[in-house]
């Protein structure tokens, strides 16, 4: 907060703007505070706008924290830099190839997860097509895949990097396709302009649908059951 104050930041836009937060950054003494309105953080903010809807795109709400600049924006998408991460690209294709999809079989709760099964079925589907598979996410959530009969060209985040989030970014950015669950790398991957297929089972879709710059598809469904390897290569082949 000390080292925030001595800047004399004239503006402060909170994208998320629990109480916590918004109080901190009052402590700050930037004059001009914009945020969400939340049920207790309104008294810490200068410009309360109304609280984010969520039947709206994520981007179209954070856009609307810049209204009180005077500043409309429309069709906004999300992007990374990929040159940042130059060298641990450069180390993880040495041990990908080229052409290689992503995997990402999890999720934050279970119960929006499509069994692991079928993404065995969907990974040997895939690798008749491209050079290799790699798998992403933790390592405890990848030993359960590894539990299961792989392939031995199969690899793993974990295994050809250091599963850190930079490696795992930079792995996200040379990869010709991801597929995988509404999370984290999804999101990731379509901001480096990497083909998506996202599943949401069921997830936000209207909410949280991939909007990086990469092309995208998404198949929702209310939960995962009957979800097949099939339903999601429709969705690859229609990328």
């Amino acid at each position: 907060m000390r080292a925030v104050r001595s800047e004399r930041y004239d503006v402060a836009v909170l994208a998320a703007a629990p109480w916590r937060t918004a109080a901190a950054v009052a402590a700050t003494r930037i004059p001009r505070r914009i945020g969400l309105r939340r049920r207790k953080n309104r008294v810490f903010l200068t410009d309360v706008l109304p609280d984010e809807d969520p039947r709206q795109p994520v981007l179209h709400e954070i856009a609307r924290l810049l209204s009180p600049l005077g500043i409309s924006v429309t069709a906004l998408r999300y992007r990374l830099d990929p040159t940042v991460l130059v060298d641990r690209r450069r180390r993880l294709r040495a041990a990908m190839g080229e052409r290689y999809a992503a995997l990402h079989p999890f999720a934050s709760k279970e119960n929006r997860c499509v069994p692991l099964a079928v993404w065995m079925e969907l990974a040997k589907m895939l690798q008749q097509r491209m050079a290799n598979i790699l798998w992403i996410g933790g390592s405890t959530e990848l030993d359960r895949v590894r539990k299961l009969p792989t392939d031995s060209s199969w690899r793993f985040i974990d295994r050809v990097g250091d599963a850190s989030l930079a490696d795992t970014a930079a792995a996200l950015a040379d990869a010709t396709l991801f597929v995988g669950h509404d999370s984290g790398p999804l999101h990731v991957a379509g901001a480096f302009g990497v083909p998506v297929v996202g599943v949401f089972a069921p997830g936000e879709p209207l909410r949280t649908f991939p909007q990086g710059v990469g092309p995208s598809r998404m198949l929702a469904r209310p939960s995962p059951a009957g979800i097949t390897a099939a339903d999601i290569l429709r969705e690859i082949d229609a990328l």
